[in-house]
């Protein structure tokens, strides 16, 4: 299976890429509350200050920016132009690296996903930290992925099986892997988790238990700590490939 991995792996992570880079910045949903979440746990502020506007922490300029860069948003005749001309417009701080207070209302969100994603903003010290982030972000996204497919790729019959994991690889998940949000971690992770439940009831081949064991536990453990309602959707990819076995 380890070919099929590689291969799915690289594919969808250069796709996720290339969203990540034509993606303007904070133009996926809630990412700038998900950039000042990441920046702020690589800096070791796992919680930060409540406040009504969110949890306060302290990130470099260029990562509290991210909060005004949001003139387009609901706004579909503007341009992401909007963010450096017109009325609307977020001057850029002199010192994109100085530590600066930002709120965001991803504070309580389990740290996991952001220890993983946040490091590269440590790195860079302007708007290539983001676009950075997106990568890995993506990467990580397309490699829970690509275990999916690979335990689909060991089944005796796998055409219908892997036809359902090519449509769930939609635009959408490709694009919000390509951002920073838990979002498409969750799903994939998830998606490998229930590829892995499917294998080991539809092939329950000895020698190939440890590995689809594995799959679930390291795919179970991060889709379910990924956002407040994953534990339920990890419940329902375990319980499901259960539920629809046949009996024997």
């Amino acid at each position: 299976m380890w070919r099929p991995l590689l291969v799915v792996w690289s594919l969808l992570s250069a796709l996720c890429a290339c969203w990540a880079l034509a993606t303007p910045i904070s133009a996926s949903p809630d990412e700038p509350a998900h950039v000042v979440r990441a920046a702020s746990v690589a800096r070791g502020e796992w919680v930060g200050t409540p406040s009504p506007e969110g949890h306060l922490v302290t990130v470099p300029g260029y990562i509290a920016r991210t909060q005004q860069l949001t003139c387009f948003a609901f706004h579909y005749e503007r341009t992401a132009d909007c963010v450096t001309a017109g009325p609307d417009a977020a001057p850029a701080p002199s010192d994109p690296a100085a530590p600066t207070t930002a709120p965001t209302t991803a504070g309580l969100y389990n740290p996991l996903y952001y220890v993983v994603v946040g490091w590269p903003s440590l790195l860079f010290h302007d708007d290539a930290g983001i676009y950075a982030m997106r990568v890995v972000s993506g990467i990580l996204a397309s490699l829970f992925a690509a275990l999916g497919f690979a335990v689909l790729w060991t089944l005796p019959r796998r055409a219908l099986t892997l036809l359902g994991f090519a449509l769930a690889m939609t635009p959408a998940l490709l694009f919000l892997g390509g951002s920073v949000n838990p979002t498409a971690v969750e799903a994939t992770a998830t998606l490998s988790l229930f590829a892995a439940m499917l294998a080991v009831v539809l092939d329950p081949r000895p020698e190939r238990l440890a590995v689809r064991a594995a799959v679930v536990a390291v795919s179970g453990a991060f889709a379910v700590n990924a956002r407040g309602l994953s534990p339920l959707w990890v419940l329902l990819a375990i319980a499901a490939p259960l539920i629809l076995a046949p009996l024997p």
